[in-house]
């Protein structure tokens, strides 16, 4: 995957997307910092 200005970069294993398109989270294979941005976005678990 290519960006411009930063060139080549590695596609990451996991995103969440907001709602409004933006990037709300990207993991690199650990879920660290996933429960925090669920939990802003669709609410605490029930």
């Amino acid at each position: 995957m290519g960006a411009p200005v930063v060139g080549e970069v590695p596609a990451p294993a996991a995103v969440l997307i907001r709602p409004d398109g933006y990037v709300a989270w990207v993991g690199d294979g650990a879920d660290s910092g996933l429960a925090g941005a669920l939990a802003t976005w669709f609410g605490p678990p029930v």
